[in-house]
């Protein structure tokens, strides 16, 4: 499990890496994983990701849609859990809980 310190490392290069931008496509490779519909998680597309912040355990990445709505995707690493930002035309890793895909080309 990512310590505390190492959870906030990962908040911060996520602020700075990923606030503003557009997520064109979100999908659930490992929906197993997930406490969502597949509803829910394309519903995410279209959102701008906002400031990413730490709480506990937990990474919190507020989003907000085209409609105005706004939704918070919470992301609990649990014991081997890892957070990637990779090109868009990288494979998906094995137990890939969520993968966005973001307007810069990155996911």
């Amino acid at each position: 499990m990512p310590e505390l310190p190492d959870l906030t490392v990962v908040a911060e290069e996520l602020v700075r890496r990923a606030t503003g931008l557009t997520v064109l496509e979100a999908t659930a490779p490992t929906p197993i994983l997930l406490r969502a519909t597949p509803a829910e998680v394309s519903a995410l597309t279209g959102s701008t990701i906002g400031d990413t912040r730490r709480r506990g355990k937990f990474l919190l990445i507020p989003l907000e849609g085209s409609d105005g709505g706004r939704r918070i995707l919470a992301a609990n690493a649990m014991l081997a859990g890892r957070f990637w930002l990779v090109p868009s035309k990288e494979r998906v890793r094995a137990r890939t809980g969520v993968r966005l895909r973001l307007d810069d080309g990155q996911d």
